[in-house]
């Protein structure tokens, strides 16, 4: 099965509301290569429940939302917190430089 299949038949099986899924890290399927957001410009890969798991230990069972377009989980609750560090992250590229 294709990644893609497997994904729509994760996505089918949600709740959604008004065509937002309303998923956690939990409900992901473990055994796909997907990437999850950090609270910095990194993403996680979890591709077992061992990663999902530390996953879960260092940033909670928080909501996700899959963005189709780039193949990632997003976590909106991180929006906020992704934003102040790459605005960091830039000031430090505008002064020292960056590759």
């Amino acid at each position: 099965m294709k990644k893609f299949e497997r994904y729509k038949m994760l996505k089918n099986k949600q709740n959604s509301v008004d065509g937002v899924m309303n998923l956690r890290v939990d409900n992901i399927v473990a055994d796909l290569n997907v990437q999850i957001e950090t609270k910095t410009d990194a993403y996680r890969y979890i591709m077992n429940d061992w990663q999902k798991s530390n996953y879960i230990e260092e940033f909670g069972n928080v909501g996700v939302e899959y963005d189709a377009e780039y193949k990632v989980w997003r976590v909106p609750e991180f929006k906020e917190e992704i934003a102040e560090y790459s605005k960091m992250k830039m000031a430090e590229c505008r002064r020292w430089g960056c590759e």
